[in-house]
């Protein structure tokens, strides 16, 4: 895998491709940390002072599996179907209004739109939050909800790589000439697995499984910045 490359290294690589696929949380979007302490976040906000050890816990737990723990073990007062819509509520004003795209990543998705690449969004966040952050930013100037493909509608998952063989099929491209920036190691696998290009984008929550992004990432950036010179990036 290629690192710390010079921008006009960089920017060869994707004018070679017609497709760019972009991941969303931890790649474009900042919202990593958002998702490690939403569980302690939203217990506090009902007046319970969580354990020490809430988050680590909740890692393995499904909403509904969360939603129960919530309610036997620190006595949220709440049924399992009105705790998962307050989840929901909480993380889409968190990704309408607060959550912050991640350096450099609104310039690059304006670059390549204007240099008449095709650009699509896939992801597995549920399709309001997106599209309300995408909004929010100032995305949907180039990246309009028809090019937001997700996890759930498309029933498919981004462990295998025929996700990424189909939305290069919807996107009316083919793996070959499609590259994908994807942060979670499983995900840059799968890409490459499809036969596609994969930039890997830094994000801390990766971390532990460097080895898998060092074998499947083609290259890696620690921010879209690297694609503009240093005095010129914004």
């Amino acid at each position: 895998m290629k690192e710390f490359l010079s921008p006009d290294e960089l920017n060869v690589i994707w004018k070679e491709k017609e497709l760019i696929i972009f991941d969303f949380d931890g790649t474009l979007l900042d919202s990593m940390p958002m998702w490690k302490h939403l569980g302690s976040e939203y217990i506090m906000s009902q007046g319970i002072t969580p354990p020490s050890d809430l988050d680590e816990k909740l890692v393995t737990m499904t909403l509904e599996q969360s939603g129960m723990y919530y309610i036997k073990e620190l006595g949220l007062k709440k049924t399992v179907d009105e705790y998962i819509r307050d989840i929901y509520d909480l993380v889409y004003d968190k990704y309408k209004n607060v959550l912050e795209l991640k350096p450099g990543a609104a310039k690059f998705v304006e670059t390549v739109s204007n240099a008449g690449k095709k650009v699509c969004i896939l992801t597995t966040t549920i399709r309001k939050c997106v599209e309300g952050a995408v909004a929010h930013r100032g995305l949907d100037r180039w990246i309009d909800p028809e090019r937001i493909f997700t996890c759930s509608e498309l029933k498919m998952v981004k462990t295998s790589p025929d996700i990424y063989q189909h939305v290069t099929a919807l996107m009316g491209s083919s793996p070959k000439d499609t590259l994908v920036f994807e942060d979670a190691p499983f995900a840059i696998k799968s890409a490459k697995g499809a036969g596609c290009m994969t930039g890997a984008v830094y994000d801390p929550s990766a971390l532990e499984e460097e080895e898998i992004i060092r074998t499947y990432g083609d290259f890696r950036i620690r921010s879209f910045e690297e694609f503009f010179d240093s005095r010129t990036a914004g």
